[in-house]
């Protein structure tokens, strides 16, 4: 009862905040199977695909023997200490709880008894792909990768705000939980579209998320660098505020790509992060030529009405001040006024609008 009122009651943010926390506290310890010789894992590496490099290792394709399913199973070597377990238990636990089409899925953690330093996680699904290498890309291998993406047409434009809204989601659901991510950067966003012409964005690596609590100590660092928040940066506070400046900073590439592909992007990424040039590479302290350049991207390019929309939201999620940046309801209900095509799926399966005309049930 207390986690279907974490994730369907915004007000009393303080009072949610202890539930939250408690619930946290009541599910642990995380529980790792050991597999034997007599019980081998029934996962078996896919050679023909290559391992994706992760912040912890490499994450590889396996294939469950009996299922016949891909999934993706992430390493953790040299595991000696008691702290290095305590880390990974707690990427378990987060997991565990999130039950969201748009963010990555725990499918089970195991050791082997002859490795006993090394711990994997397997989670669905198998996605390789990552905003980070969209956004990146030559135009032409981007086309190639994604047919989905057509810049200046209504349907491409439709595609990139449903996939801002499902983003935005994933983060309102962690959110909702009193979690927070953390580490919000397009290295840690996959876009899945594998058997399917939909494109959906899974928010992934939550081995720095932790509940919030407000006043609670908090390690700056674990974020990467460019995307730190300001307050993140002066020491101040790092609250739930500081995933929303992340995700306007992926959003923002987003766009800017949307505007005008690779080449927009691209003066967008030199605004902040100039090699050879007296730079801080950190969008905060670099907000000024940041926000011109995304305004100027947005002018030169195909411009419409609700690309200007975006931007407008995207610069009140890059408020310098924390206290003034909206919070991440009112972002989706900012990005739900953008078509979409299809209406994204939240996580009560309804896309904001139709749930909110659903009937209430009994």
């Amino acid at each position: 009862m207390a986690r279907h009122m974490c994730n369907t009651i915004t007000p009393l943010r303080s009072q949610l905040f202890e539930v939250s926390e408690n619930i946290h506290q009541q599910l642990g310890p995380r529980y790792v199977h050991t597999y034997t010789a007599t019980d081998p894992p029934p996962y078996q590496i896919d050679a023909s695909v290559a391992p994706c490099a992760g912040s912890f290792g490499a994450v590889c394709r396996v294939v469950h023997g009996q299922l016949d399913a891909q999934f993706a199973r992430k390493t953790f070597n040299n595991v000696f200490t008691a702290s290095a377990r305590k880390k990974i238990l707690r990427e378990i636990g987060v997991l565990e709880l999130c039950l969201h089409p748009n963010i990555v899925q725990f499918v089970e953690a195991y050791d082997v008894d002859d490795e006993p330093h090394t711990i994997h996680l397997v989670m669905a699904p198998w996605a390789p792909y990552t905003l980070l290498q969209f956004l990146r890309s030559p135009d032409a291998a981007r086309k190639r990768r994604c047919p989905w993406f057509d810049p200046g047409s209504s349907s491409s434009d439709a595609c990139v705000y449903r996939v801002t809204f499902e983003m935005a989601d994933a983060v309102a659901y962690l959110h909702r939980s009193s979690i927070k991510h953390k580490d919000i950067k397009p290295e840690n966003v996959l876009l899945c579209h594998e058997d399917t012409d939909r494109v959906t964005p899974i928010l992934t690596d939550v081995g720095v998320s932790k509940v919030y609590k407000r006043g609670a100590e908090t390690d700056y660092d674990q974020s990467s660098y460019q995307y730190l928040a300001p307050e993140q940066l002066e020491l101040r506070e790092s609250s739930l505020k500081a995933d929303i400046w992340q995700l306007g900073c992926c959003f923002a590439m987003i766009l800017s790509v949307a505007c005008g592909g690779t080449s927009a992007l691209n003066r967008l990424w030199t605004s902040f992060e100039r090699t050879g040039e007296s730079c801080s590479c950190n969008i905060g302290i670099e907000h000024c030529p940041f926000m011109e350049t995304l305004a100027d991207v947005c002018l030169s390019g195909e411009r419409g009405g609700e690309k200007e929309q975006l931007r407008g939201v995207v610069a009140r999620m890059l408020d310098l001040d924390s206290s003034q940046r909206i919070d991440i309801e009112t972002v989706k209900l900012e990005l739900d006024k953008l078509p979409r095509g299809c209406k994204a799926q939240n996580g009560s399966g309804l896309g904001l609008a139709e749930a909110e005309r659903e009937p209430a049930g009994p």
